[in-house]
């Protein structure tokens, strides 16, 4: 969910607004999964209206893994198409899209 309305937050930033931070989402693969998670979450349900990736259906579910012998438990985000992410990965490219964001805005200027 942060990851998603940081976009939010840059925007309305007092003192140092970024109203590209909303392309940047709509540019971003990864935070427009984001976007769409985010809003299926608040709503119950993704209305087709607020949609912004091409996957009709995404769901979200956990499964166990036994890889080391202990109980792992993995939460996937699943597409139409078959497709599964894992939630963590998916998080973790978010943050280092956020990060490349953040590291090429400019530098606010110091106060006089």
């Amino acid at each position: 969910m942060n990851c998603y309305h940081l976009k939010d937050w840059l925007k309305n930033d007092q003192a140092d607004p970024h109203p590209e931070a909303e392309k940047f989402v709509n540019d971003t693969e990864v935070l427009r999964v984001c976007r769409d998670l985010c809003n299926g979450l608040k709503h119950a349900v993704l209305d087709e209206h607020r949609r912004t990736t091409s996957y009709p259906m995404m769901t979200t579910t956990a499964s166990v893994m036994y890889d080391t012998g202990e109980p792992t438990v993995r939460w996937l985000i699943v597409l139409d198409d078959g497709d599964e992410r894992d939630m963590s990965t998916v998080a973790d490219e978010c943050i280092e899209a956020w990060r490349g964001f953040i590291a090429g805005l400019p530098r606010p200027r110091e106060p006089a």
